[in-house]
Order: structure tokens, then C-alpha cells, then sequence
């Protein structure tokens, strides 16, 4: 007996390893080079690194050729592929950016590059030992498969569990009909696969996107702007550029034709359907031309929703530890709902773009378990869309959302039924004025996931005064209901509500007008050059003014006005929010959601009965 509990407890107290990574290639410098539209140099400095560089060709139909057979390991598929496509290099360029436009450091996107290479690797073999490893990871000298008996990493407990619990209960033949579906079984399609995958979040680091060139504008980017945007970055290179990426340049022409197809011709982003998280225009709108221009191969969108699995499976940065985002940060059944939803894409060869994101977010809705009553009225699509974004915690985030302020349950319940198609309404939520832009909210599920346990009636004020204030940059005009704007959260997609709440002193966070079809939330020190394209946003009273002086003073280059303390204010007539624990300090999370929504329209010195 006594043998069995020193047993239990060593298990317990022991400390589990680090969670690990592949040998990073060495850095490159990155050199003082200028981007220059006008001269030609839209791409400068990937110009310079990719400048006479050529794949080895050979490694990389080896691991095309072999990627099923028994005897080729993991360790020499990676040696394969870094061998084989130069342009895994750029992920770790000394000099650039420390973080990439995801937020994460520049390591992290290489690891998740080979991560996502790794994924396509082991679904490639889930009839022989790919299922173990995608569970499990690999280790070892080889990187062999490991399993739950495996002694090294050492992991906790409930760990173990949840790997075994998805090895055994997964609907692996999901994965298998996708890549039936894509060709897979075909050398030249895994071979496409494979660079594609190599080349994709290649500029998210900063200082590849190119610059629009003189000679024409690009998917709304004008001559001389710089795109922002990565897949569409990308999809630009893919176009224009294609010489500065050596591997897909080495392509057969309708090799090269799949790849586009996944960046520019389709523009089609799996993740914002399943999580809801763009308007039906943003999100269908050029896949749904491609099907009416007859250039929809079926065996090319399958080939997108393989490239899609393969990427969101490699997610976390540690790709020796598995398919981490799948096996240990998606409930099964939301994984198993969202390979279910790809067929959804297939109507849009019938039903319009707006029909079809609806049939989805019904469908949506009754995966819930339980399955609640369908819900009808304002803000129908509005709460369809939101527990989408939430993933498991529907259902905190529906109460939170049914408790919100009058104002930030009206702008949530208009901007989120907004389509981007002109003449296109929810047949839910018919009663939305006609107008446009709509706002895709880039980051906007990763917002309300990392509050959804802690404070998601807070996360939800955040987004309603993204919302807000885009709606001041990008007035609603009828002329422009087929325009959809996207507006970038990544700075708050990673914090807690308090954490927004309360800035550094000094600073203060605000959403700019970067281009005509981008927007931008960046925190600025209050002494920085103000500029008409920018709005202060408030989310929670650490810097709170009347609109109109907190523009008057933007405009004029003056400090915006900080709320006095209580002890400083006139007093008020009204009782202050529930759940406000301190009068002194008006960033105190205590006084609510949307509290900091309500003070900036307002003003803090008014009373709650004027406009």
C-alpha cells in the first residue's frame, strides 16, 4: 500500500518537460533596403534573399514520392523539405520585425510552418502510423511515432488523457475523404502541397509585403500602399512577383494555378467561415464569381480545404508535440462540426452568398449541446454569428450578450447583420438599412475566446466600440453596400479585458484608417502626431473624453482629456453601474460592460438623460 502512494505521488509532482522544437535554419540579415513602387522594387528585400536562389528539386519530389512509405521517417522529411525549398529560410530574417503581423515571434511562424508541413506529412499516412503521431508527436533519433506509454516528453496526466481520448475517438476518415477529394494520391499534387505550404504566412513578417506598383491597383490596394495584409500580400507576389519565390516558380503552370487559386483567384478564408467571422461579401464574394466564371475545379477546392486543415493543425509552435491545435485545443466535436461544414461551400453554385452563410449559421446553432430553441428577432444573426466565434463557451458569451448596454447590443446587432452584398439581406434579421462598408473584425473570435470564461460581456463592449468607432472612419452610405472593410485586432486579440482597460500611462489605444479597405487598432502615446484617420477607442474609462473634444483634440495635436477622479467631478444624480465597487477610478473593470461605451458618447460630466 505504502509502495502504491509514493507511486501516485511521484506521478504527480513530477515537473513535465518543455513543450519542443525543430533546429531553426541559421538567421539571415535583414539590409537598410527601401521598398520603391516607382523603381521597380515593390519587394526589395525579398528580392535580395531570394536573388539566385534555386530549390533542390530532387529533395523535394523525394518527399512527395516517399511521404507514405513505411521506412521514411519524419526526421528525414524535414530534412527533405529544408533542403529542398529555400524560402524556409526567410522565416527567421535578423533585423525584421520581432513579431509578425499574427503577434507572434518570428521563430513561432517557422515552427508553425513546419508544424503545418508535419500535419500534411502524418494525415498523408493515418492508415499506418500517421495517427499516432498526430496525436501523440514523434521522438526519438529518428522522430518515430510516440504513444501514451511513451516515457519521454514527460507530460501531465490529464494530457496523456485528452491525446489518447482524440486518438481513439477522432473521426479520422474525415480528414481521408478531404485529401481523396484533393488528389492526394497523385506525386504532383502532393508535391504542390508542399511548397504552397512552405511559402504561405511568408508575409506576415513585415518587411516582405510589397508595395502596390505604379501601374495598377491590387484587390483594393492603391499604387504605393503597402499591403498589410498577408494572404493577400502573398497572393500579390503569386501574381506579379512570381520569380522571388524560387520553389513556386519551379512549378508546372497548372501547378502553379492550384496554389493561386487557394491566395487570389478564390480570396476564400475557411477560418472566417467557420468561426463566422467576416460578412457573407468578404467571405464568398470571389469564390462565388470563380463559380459563376466557370473556373471552380472541384478538385482545386478540395485541394484549398486540405491546405486549410493542414495549416490550422500545425498552429502551435511546437511541432514534435503533434497536432497540438487539434488534438488538445479544439473540443472533438467542434473539429469534427467544422469538417462537416466545408460541403456548406458547395452551395454557393445555387444560393447566394449571404443564403449560404445563413444555412451555416443554422446549422451552427444546433450543434449546441443541448440544442437550445432557435432564437428570432434583432440581433438574430448577431448572436448566430457571435456563438460561432466563441466555439465552447457559447453559452457565457450568450449571456453576456443578452445582459449588454441598450448601445452596445444595438451596434453589435447591426454591424454583425451588415452582408457587403448590395441588395442582400439575412433572411433572419430582414430589418438592417441598406448601406456599406461592412467591418470584418480580423482576430475578433480570438478576442472572445481569451475572455470568454474571465469577462465576456467585457470582450463583447470591446468589440461594439471597435465596431463604433470604425462606423466614424467609414461612414454608411448606399454607395458602398458592396464594400467590406477589414479592421485588425491583432494587439487584443492575446489580453484580458482589465488588461485593455488600463493602458500604460501615457498611452492610449485608437483605431486608424490606414487605407480605404484596412483599419488597424494600434495603442499611441497621447503625445504622438494626431491625425483625422484615427479615433481614440475606450474600453473601459482609463482614457475617456467627449467625443467631440477628444476629436477637436486629436485634430489640434493637444493631449486628449483625462476624467478627472470622483473627488475632482460634480457630482451625479444617478446611482453608478452594478457591480461598481469603487467611485474613485473610472478604469475599475467593476463598473461594467460597456460603462466606457456609454462615457464617450456622453461625456462623464453630463447627464445619463442627454444625447
Amino acid at each position: 500500500l505504502l509502495g502504491k502512494v509514493a507511486k501516485t505521488s511521484i506521478q504527480v509532482d513530477v515537473t513535465p518537460d518543455p513543450k519542443r522544437r525543430v533546429p531553426a535554419p541559421p538567421p539571415l540579415n535583414v539590409p537598410p533596403v527601401e521598398k520603391d513602387a516607382s523603381s521597380g522594387r515593390c519587394c526589395a528585400i525579398l528580392e535580395h534573399f531570394m536573388n539566385g536562389k534555386v530549390p533542390d528539386w530532387k529533395r523535394a519530389k523525394n518527399a512527395a514520392l516517399r511521404i507514405r512509405d513505411k521506412d521514411y521517417s519524419c526526421r528525414a522529411f524535414f530534412e527533405d523539405c529544408s533542403a529542398a525549398f529555400p524560402e524556409l529560410a526567410l522565416y527567421l530574417a535578423v533585423g525584421a520585425e520581432e513579431a509578425g503581423t499574427s503577434g507572434r515571434s518570428l521563430d513561432d511562424e517557422y515552427q508553425r510552418t513546419i508544424g503545418a508541413l508535419f500535419a500534411f506529412y502524418w494525415m498523408m499516412r493515418l492508415d499506418t502510423d500517421g495517427r499516432e503521431a498526430f496525436a501523440f508527436g514523434v521522438g526519438g533519433e529518428n522522430w518515430e511515432p510516440l504513444s501514451e506509454a511513451s516515457s519521454s516528453p514527460v507530460r501531465p496526466p490529464d494530457e496523456i488523457s485528452r491525446r489518447l481520448s482524440f486518438f481513439q475517438q477522432a473521426e479520422w476518415t474525415l480528414f481521408q475523404d478531404v485529401f481523396v477529394m484533393a488528389g492526394m494520391e497523385e506525386t504532383e499534387r502532393r508535391l504542390t502541397m508542399l511548397v504552397l505550404t512552405a511559402i504561405h504566412d511568408i508575409m506576415k513578417i513585415k518587411c516582405f509585403q510589397p508595395v502596390v506598383e505604379r501601374f495598377g491597383a491590387f484587390c483594393g490596394y492603391k499604387p504605393g500602399e503597402s499591403i498589410n495584409d498577408h494572404d493577400t500580400a502573398l497572393a500579390y507576389v503569386l501574381e506579379r512577383k512570381p520569380e522571388l519565390l524560387p520553389s513556386f516558380a519551379r512549378l508546372a503552370a497548372h501547378q502553379r494555378e492550384s496554389v493561386k487559386f487557394t491566395q487570389c483567384h478564390m480570396d476564400f478564408n475557411m477560418g472566417w467561415l467557420v468561426q463566422a467571422e467576416a460578412p457573407p461579401g468578404p467571405l464568398f464574394r470571389k469564390f462565388k464569381a470563380v463559380i459563376r466564371a466557370g473556373k471552380a475545379n472541384p478538385c482545386d477546392i478540395a485541394f484549398y480545404f486540405a491546405h486549410w486543415l493542414t495549416d490550422l493543425a500545425g498552429a502551435e509552435p511546437y511541432p514534435l508535440e503533434g497536432c497540438e491545435k487539434f488534438v488538445l485545443k479544439f473540443p472533438q466535436r467542434v473539429l469534427a462540426s467544422f469538417l462537416r461544414s466545408i460541403p456548406f461551400v458547395q452551395g454557393l453554385h445555387k444560393k447566394s452568398e449571404t443564403a449560404v452563410l445563413e444555412d451555416y449559421l443554422r446549422w451552427r446553432w444546433r450543434q449546441q449541446d443541448p440544442v437550445p430553441p432557435m432564437i428570432s428577432g434583432a440581433g438574430t444573426v448577431a448572436q448566430l454569428r457571435l456563438i460561432a466565434m466563441a466555439q465552447k463557451s457559447e453559452a457565457r458569451v450568450l449571456e453576456a450578450y443578452r445582459s449588454l448596454p441598450a448601445a452596445d447590443k444595438a451596434i453589435l446587432n447591426e454591424e454583425l447583420a451588415r452582408t457587403g452584398c448590395k441588395g442582400q439581406n439575412f433572411s433572419l434579421d430582414s430589418n438592417i438599412p441598406q448601406g456599406g462598408p461592412a467591418f470584418l473584425v480580423y482576430y475578433a473570435p480570438a478576442l472572445l475566446q481569451r475572455n470568454a470564461t474571465t469577462d465576456p460581456g467585457g470582450a463583447l463592449s470591446v468589440l461594439a466600440e471597435v465596431l463604433r468607432r470604425a462606423r466614424d472612419l467609414w461612414p454608411l452610405s448606399v454607395a458602398v453596400a458592396d464594400g467590406a472593410v477589414t479592421v485588425r485586432i491583432d494587439v487584443l486579440k492575446d489580453l484580458e479585458v482589465e488588461e485593455l482597460q488600463r493602458p500604460p500611462n501615457g498611452m492610449y489605444w485608437c483605431l486608424v484608417r490606414t487605407t480605404d479597405v484596412d483599419g488597424m487598432v494600434k495603442r499611441a502615446s497621447l503625445h504622438d502626431p494626431k491625425s483625422i484617420r484615427q479615433r481614440p477607442l475606450c474600453f473601459g474609462g482609463a482614457l475617456v473624453a467627449p467625443r467631440q473634444k477628444a476629436q477637436a483634440a486629436l485634430a489640434a495635436g493637444r493631449d486628449l482629456l483625462l476624467v478627472p477622479p470622483s473627488s475632482q467631478r460634480p457630482s451625479r444624480s444617478h446611482s453608478p453601474p452594478r457591480g461598481a465597487r469603487d467611485s474613485s477610478s473610472l478604469s475599475s473593470p467593476a463598473r461594467g460592460p460597456g460603462y466606457a461605451g456609454k462615457m464617450s458618447q456622453r461625456g462623464p460630466f453630463k447627464r445619463p438623460t442627454e444625447k
